[in-house]
């Protein structure tokens, strides 16, 4: 079964490598391999840890509800899932495999579980395998991620006022420095957006990688136990990606012409779609989480009022308590939660700052369907 499936990882992109003597160049050396080597025990270790941040996320509850995507029978998930990754160890595109189907099992009984680092880790673990082809939709996924981040935060005006300046508090730095948090925002932007951009081109990789550790070890010093110490389910994520800018990009020496004349025409089509699919997020074709658009602030919220028209906190801003994890911004999800907890005569109300997408949806009101006793 696993030489199936490393047969599958190879065939998708034929190896085309140079031939010398009659004899074929190896595809990876042996410093490759070892970097692919550290990058998947950091995965492991990192998809391990927010799991067991996340714990109860990964549990059948009844607080916050379930909200399945099929009608699947819920089960446990946080063991299987575990077992998974320590297959990944020994056989590592077999078990990567395997640890995607659980996960999107997993989601299937809970879409609370569609967090964007767990999608992103088992990803990354299903194409840092050591075949060029997967390693190449490896790279595409955190160039994507950089470059879509960036702009969501530039579109963002809510970015700048408010969670600009909120990361900045957070950053360990001296008193005689807060004047700078105003402009703030826009150094995040620059750093993320250029990790994507000077990571292209193969002249301005490292400074892409410099760029791209700024970002992640600034989010983990703004967001960890030395600043605002909130969501950490997201911690372990943001070494993930840091140890994958200096295994995956830093070493990477082809230009993308010459990766994507190498390629086959399935793998061109799976680069464009992991480079093009964040886009649909602005017509209501792709979720937020899954388009990159992370502390953006331009993320659709909800809000539900009582009889009297008070209004509480928006569902999606702050980490549910019970599950370390934060509802994932769609309205579909919304929907689900409120009709599974709201009481007769309360109104669920959705915003969203795409007005186009938002001047088409069919239910930004939602009356309490539940009965009184």
């Amino acid at each position: 079964m696993s030489r199936r499936i490393g047969r599958l990882g190879s065939r998708l992109v034929p190896d085309q490598s140079p031939a010398t003597d009659d004899k074929v160049v190896p595809t990876r050396t042996d410093s490759e391999q070892r970097r692919l080597l550290i990058l998947r025990w950091v995965l492991v270790a990192c998809q391990a840890a927010t799991i067991l941040i996340s714990w109860p996320l990964w549990y059948t509850r009844n607080d916050p509800p379930l909200l399945p995507a099929l009608p699947f029978p819920s089960v446990d998930m946080a063991i299987p899932l575990l077992i998974s990754l320590a297959l990944v160890l020994r056989y590592p595109l077999w078990g990567a495999v395997v640890h995607a189907v659980v996960l999107a099992a997993s989601v299937g009984m809970d879409q609370t579980r569609l967090q964007p680092e767990v999608v992103s880790m088992a990803l990354l673990l299903l194409t840092a395998t050591g075949y060029r082809n997967l390693v190449l939709v490896a790279r595409t996924h955190v160039l994507t991620l950089w470059f879509w981040a960036g702009l969501a935060k530039l579109l963002s005006e809510p970015f700048y006022e408010v969670r600009g300046p909120w990361m900045f508090e957070g950053l360990p730095l001296p008193p005689a420095l807060d004047g700078l948090g105003t402009h703030f925002g826009a150094v995040v932007i620059f750093l993320e957006m250029g990790a994507g951009i000077f990571s292209v081109p193969v002249r301005t990789r490292r400074i892409g990688v410099a760029l791209a550790i700024a970002v992640h070890g600034g989010a983990l010093l703004t967001l960890g136990p030395l600043g605002h110490n909130w969501n950490e389910i997201i911690w372990p994520w943001n070494i993930a990606l840091a140890v994958a800018a200096v295994t995956l990009i830093a070493p990477w020496t082809r230009s993308v012409p010459t990766e994507l004349a190498r390629s086959s025409w399935p793998l061109r089509l799976v680069v464009a779609f992991l480079a093009l699919f964040p886009a649909g997020y602005y017509v209501g074709a792709a979720d937020a989480y899954l388009s990159h658009h992370l502390y953006s602030d331009d993320t659709p919220g909800a809000v539900v009022c009582d009889r009297r028209r008070i209004c509480g906190g928006d569902l999606s801003l702050e980490p549910i308590d019970a599950v370390r994890a934060p509802l994932p911004p769609e309205h579909r999800l919304f929907r689900a939660v409120f009709d599974k907890t709201c009481e007769p005569g309360e109104v669920l109300r959705i915003r969203d700052p795409r007005r186009w997408y938002a001047e088409r949806d069919w239910e930004r009101v939602r009356q309490c369907r539940n009965q009184a006793d």
